[in-house]
Protein backbone atom coordinates (compact mmCIF):
# COMPACT_ATOMS: atom_id res chain seq x y z
CA UNK A 1 0.00 0.00 0.00
CA UNK A 2 1.21 3.07 -0.31
CA UNK A 3 -0.61 5.00 2.25
CA UNK A 4 -3.51 6.60 0.79
CA UNK A 5 -5.24 3.38 0.56
CA UNK A 6 -8.92 3.97 2.90
CA UNK A 7 -8.92 0.88 4.83
CA UNK A 8 -12.78 -0.08 5.74
CA UNK A 9 -13.11 -2.67 8.56
CA UNK A 10 -15.12 -5.73 7.88
CA UNK A 11 -18.09 -6.43 10.09
CA UNK A 12 -18.21 -10.14 11.31
CA UNK A 13 -21.83 -11.82 11.46
CA UNK A 14 -22.87 -12.91 14.96
CA UNK A 15 -23.92 -16.81 14.79
CA UNK A 16 -27.36 -16.06 15.86
CA UNK A 17 -29.12 -19.20 17.77
CA UNK A 18 -32.37 -17.49 19.00
CA UNK A 19 -34.57 -14.82 18.68
CA UNK A 20 -37.55 -14.52 20.69
CA UNK A 21 -39.72 -11.19 21.20
CA UNK A 22 -40.06 -11.48 25.70
CA UNK A 23 -42.71 -8.51 25.89
CA UNK A 24 -43.97 -5.16 23.72
CA UNK A 25 -40.48 -3.77 24.31
CA UNK A 26 -38.05 -6.49 24.70
CA UNK A 27 -36.35 -8.91 22.11
CA UNK A 28 -33.85 -12.05 23.70
CA UNK A 29 -31.32 -12.44 20.95
CA UNK A 30 -29.05 -15.94 22.14
CA UNK A 31 -25.41 -16.16 20.39
CA UNK A 32 -22.45 -18.38 20.71
CA UNK A 33 -22.41 -18.14 24.68
CA UNK A 34 -24.36 -15.22 25.34
CA UNK A 35 -28.32 -13.92 25.35
CA UNK A 36 -28.88 -10.28 25.55
CA UNK A 37 -31.74 -8.80 26.28
CA UNK A 38 -32.30 -5.56 23.84
CA UNK A 39 -35.12 -3.16 23.29
CA UNK A 40 -36.70 -2.61 19.74
CA UNK A 41 -33.99 -0.43 18.20
CA UNK A 42 -31.13 -3.50 19.57
CA UNK A 43 -30.01 -1.35 21.86
CA UNK A 44 -29.36 -3.34 25.16
CA UNK A 45 -32.46 -2.79 27.46
CA UNK A 46 -31.27 -1.77 30.89
CA UNK A 47 -34.28 -2.63 33.65
CA UNK A 48 -33.72 -3.03 37.50
CA UNK A 49 -36.30 -6.02 37.74
CA UNK A 50 -34.62 -8.16 34.84
CA UNK A 51 -30.87 -9.19 33.38
CA UNK A 52 -29.46 -7.75 30.40
CA UNK A 53 -26.66 -10.22 29.54
CA UNK A 54 -25.97 -13.70 30.59
CA UNK A 55 -23.31 -15.59 29.49
CA UNK A 56 -22.62 -19.23 29.97
CA UNK A 57 -19.12 -21.31 29.96
CA UNK A 58 -20.46 -22.92 26.89
CA UNK A 59 -21.46 -22.62 23.14
CA UNK A 60 -25.10 -22.46 23.24
CA UNK A 61 -27.01 -25.27 20.98
CA UNK A 62 -30.63 -24.50 21.52
CA UNK A 63 -32.91 -22.29 24.08
CA UNK A 64 -35.87 -22.56 25.46
CA UNK A 65 -37.41 -19.00 26.50
CA UNK A 66 -39.83 -19.15 30.22
CA UNK A 67 -41.70 -16.31 31.62
CA UNK A 68 -38.54 -15.77 34.52
CA UNK A 69 -35.77 -17.68 32.93
CA UNK A 70 -34.10 -19.44 29.92
CA UNK A 71 -33.06 -23.07 29.28
CA UNK A 72 -29.80 -23.01 27.67
CA UNK A 73 -28.83 -26.44 25.65
CA UNK A 74 -25.19 -27.32 24.91
CA UNK A 75 -24.00 -30.55 23.64
CA UNK A 76 -23.37 -32.09 26.93
CA UNK A 77 -26.75 -31.05 28.82
CA UNK A 78 -28.48 -27.94 29.87
CA UNK A 79 -28.19 -24.85 31.95
CA UNK A 80 -31.39 -23.09 33.41
CA UNK A 81 -30.78 -19.37 34.42
CA UNK A 82 -32.73 -17.25 35.62
CA UNK A 83 -33.55 -13.92 33.85
CA UNK A 84 -34.31 -12.05 37.17
CA UNK A 85 -31.21 -12.29 38.37
CA UNK A 86 -28.93 -14.19 36.36
CA UNK A 87 -28.34 -17.36 39.32
CA UNK A 88 -28.45 -20.84 37.99
CA UNK A 89 -32.03 -22.41 38.67
CA UNK A 90 -31.31 -26.55 37.09
CA UNK A 91 -28.43 -27.97 35.50
CA UNK A 92 -27.64 -31.29 34.10
CA UNK A 93 -24.62 -31.73 32.48
CA UNK A 94 -22.89 -35.61 31.70
CA UNK A 95 -19.79 -35.57 29.26
CA UNK A 96 -20.27 -39.14 28.46
CA UNK A 97 -23.00 -38.61 26.88
CA UNK A 98 -24.32 -36.07 23.67
CA UNK A 99 -27.84 -34.21 24.23
CA UNK A 100 -29.96 -32.43 21.22
CA UNK A 101 -33.20 -30.62 22.02
CA UNK A 102 -35.83 -31.98 19.21
CA UNK A 103 -39.09 -30.03 20.39
CA UNK A 104 -40.15 -27.92 22.68
CA UNK A 105 -44.14 -26.82 21.87
CA UNK A 106 -45.58 -27.29 25.55
CA UNK A 107 -43.57 -30.57 25.94
CA UNK A 108 -39.73 -30.27 26.16
CA UNK A 109 -37.99 -33.22 24.40
CA UNK A 110 -34.10 -34.00 24.74
CA UNK A 111 -32.71 -37.00 23.06
CA UNK A 112 -29.75 -38.38 24.75
CA UNK A 113 -26.81 -40.56 23.33
CA UNK A 114 -23.95 -42.43 24.89
CA UNK A 115 -20.91 -41.45 23.26
CA UNK A 116 -19.50 -44.66 21.54
CA UNK A 117 -17.38 -47.25 23.87
CA UNK A 118 -16.54 -49.98 21.13
CA UNK A 119 -19.08 -52.24 22.65
CA UNK A 120 -22.12 -50.56 22.27
CA UNK A 121 -24.64 -51.68 19.31
CA UNK A 122 -26.30 -48.95 17.06
CA UNK A 123 -29.71 -49.62 19.26
CA UNK A 124 -27.90 -49.19 22.47
CA UNK A 125 -27.15 -45.99 24.18
CA UNK A 126 -29.83 -43.66 22.65
CA UNK A 127 -32.52 -42.31 25.19
CA UNK A 128 -35.64 -39.62 24.81
CA UNK A 129 -36.34 -37.33 27.70
CA UNK A 130 -39.49 -35.07 28.34
CA UNK A 131 -38.27 -32.34 30.75
CA UNK A 132 -41.15 -31.59 33.42
CA UNK A 133 -40.88 -29.37 36.53
CA UNK A 134 -40.51 -26.02 34.48
CA UNK A 135 -43.47 -23.12 33.93
CA UNK A 136 -44.17 -24.67 30.17
CA UNK A 137 -44.53 -27.61 31.45
CA UNK A 138 -48.70 -28.85 31.15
Amino acid sequence: MDGTATVIPRRENLDIVNVSQLDKDSILVCYENVIRIVNMQGKMKVNKKQVSELRFGFRIDSIICLPDSVLAFHKHGMQGRSLKNGEVTQEITDTARTYKLLGSDKVVMLESNLLRTGTLTNEEGHDLYILAGHEASY
